[in-house]
C-alpha cells in the first residue's frame, strides 16, 4: 500500500508568515531552486519581503543544520540572511528569514571562481 506524504504548499508558507508577522500578505511565490526544501519568496502588503524555508519530513534534519550553521557563517563573515523565526508549522520545520537581493547561489555556483 502506497501512503501519501504531505508536503508544503504556498498556502503553508502564507500561514507560517501570517504566525509571525501581521501585515495581510500580497503575494507568495515558490523558488525553484531549492534542492532540499520548499522555498517560498512572500510579500506583504507593505512590501516587505521574506523567504520561507519549509523542510519535507524527509529533509527536516538538513534545515535544523542550516539552523545550527547559520550563527558560526555569520561570525566568520559569509554574509547570510537574518533569520526572523524558525520552528515547527502543521508539522513541518521552516526557519523565515530576510530576503536578500541577488541570484540565487545555485544559479550562478558554476561561475564561481576558487577566488
Amino acid at each position: 500500500m502506497i501512503t501519501e506524504t504531505k508536503l508544503p504548499t504556498e498556502h503553508t508558507a502564507k500561514r507560517i508568515i501570517q504566525t509571525y508577522c501581521p501585515d495581510a500578505v500580497k503575494h507568495v511565490r515558490r523558488f525553484h531552486t531549492g534542492l532540499y526544501h520548499y522555498v517560498y519568496e512572500v510579500t506583504t502588503q507593505l512590501d516587505t519581503q521574506y523567504v520561507a524555508r519549509i523542510a519535507s519530513p524527509d529533509s527536516r534534519d538538513l534545515l535544523e543544520g542550516g539552523l545550527f550553521w547559520h550563527p558560526i557563517l555569520s561570525e566568520a563573515g559569509v554574509p547570510v540572511p537574518a533569520i526572523h523565526a524558525s520552528g515547527e508549522f502543521d508539522s513541518f520545520a521552516y526557519m523565515l528569514m530576510e530576503r536578500l537581493p541577488g541570484t540565487d547561489l545555485g544559479a550562478v555556483y558554476g561561475e564561481l571562481t576558487s577566488a
